[in-house]
């Protein structure tokens, strides 16, 4: 019995030491969600359906961090999620400490490291860059900073350095773009369709493709006949879109991954000789495009809300605040603009 109590006594000392060494160090995403017994993330449509901003904890003074690919330098919706962030820190009292990438992923890389070394209490994280993103949510998980990815999410087996990814499921929002052709057009109608999207490797484009091109795939009468990449700019997109029409005789339909390549599309439509009317599907819904919607120049077009985001991460960082387990995947509502329902969103754009 003796040499039983003695382990007892030992066991409960080690557990006192640990108890007193771990004061007043935040827990990590990872170790609420192990804590919590979850062997997988978990999904909500929204950060605030999910709970996880109903307590009252004063949040004031956080320091945010935000390390995006771009900011308007990059995109204008770029620059729209950019200026929300901003305003959402704003609203909460939050510091904000933003650095903007330009593009360029190794930048990104390099300003991440000094985004450390500001010590913030939350790193929000828009990626270029997937495999990218995996090495620099372990180090400012490392660092003991609790990571938001927002817009962009990491790879799966980054899932335990990040407490939650805030944005659109842009494969899906893409994927409804294609069913949507179809259940318009007919199953048998046979399109010829071309694509245009940004960066080769920007996690968002490559999400928003594969969820068009999958979708499409069950239906062997639709046909992808080219994509091109305009990275951001409207320009590249309308020069993309001259070579289609120049290409090709017979183009039914454009995909564009963004609504500035669907302005750029639409000047290369309206100045060939081409006839025919071309239907066009887009995602991010910009003022111009919204417009474009209701003079039937634009088909249907995706909602990839930067508010939305914005809110999410302010959820999730007061939820984190309050102690609660966040989901992993807190994903924005989807919205598609059409003819029929355009008016609802004349006064919504964000940039």
């Amino acid at each position: 019995m003796k040499k039983i109590y003695r382990a007892l006594l030992v066991l409960l000392l080690f557990s006192a030491l640990f108890l007193i060494a771990g004061c007043g160090k935040k827990k990590t995403a990872y170790e609420m969600r192990f804590a919590s017994g979850s062997a997988s993330p978990p999904i909500s449509e929204s950060a605030s359906a999910s709970g996880q901003a109903s307590s009252s904890a004063d949040t004031r003074g956080l320091k945010i961090a935000y390390s995006a690919i771009g900011s308007g330098d990059a995109s204008p919706w770029a620059g729209a999620l950019w200026d929300q962030m901003e305003q959402m820190c704003a609203d909460n009292q939050w510091e904000f400490d933003g650095l903007s990438a330009g593009g360029v992923t190794s930048t990104q890389s390099t300003q991440i490291e000094q985004l450390i070394r500001d010590n913030p209490d939350y790193m929000v994280i828009f990626a270029g860059d997937k495999s990218m993103a995996d090495t620099w949510v372990k180090k400012v998980h490392n660092a003991g900073i609790p990571v938001i990815m927002a817009a962009t999410d990491a790879t799966s087996s980054a899932f335990p350095n990040v407490a939650a990814y805030v944005g659109q499921d842009q494969e899906a929002l893409a994927g409804q773009l294609a069913a949507d052709m179809i259940k318009k057009n007919g199953s048998s109608a046979g399109l010829n369709i071309v694509g245009i999207s940004g960066f080769l490797v920007q996690q968002d484009y490559v999400l928003r493709q594969q969820g068009f091109e999958k979708t499409l795939s069950y239906y062997s009468n639709y046909t992808l006949l080219a994509t091109d990449y305009a990275g951001a700019s409207r320009t590249k997109a309308k020069s993309i879109m001259q070579k289609y029409l120049k290409n090709y005789d017979d183009i039914d339909a454009v995909i564009c991954y963004d609504s500035e390549f669907a302005a750029g599309a639409i000047e290369a439509i309206e100045e060939s000789s081409r006839t025919e009317p071309i239907q066009i599907y887009t995602i991010t819904a910009s003022k111009e495009s919204i417009e474009l919607v209701q003079k039937g120049l634009i088909t249907e077009c995706a909602v990839n809300d930067a508010s939305d985001i914005a809110q999410g991460v302010a959820d999730t960082i007061k939820g984190l605040e309050n102690g609660n387990v966040p989901d992993h995947y807190v994903y924005t509502p989807r919205e598609y603009i059409t003819p029929d329902n355009v008016s609802e969103y004349k006064d919504k754009a964000q940039y």
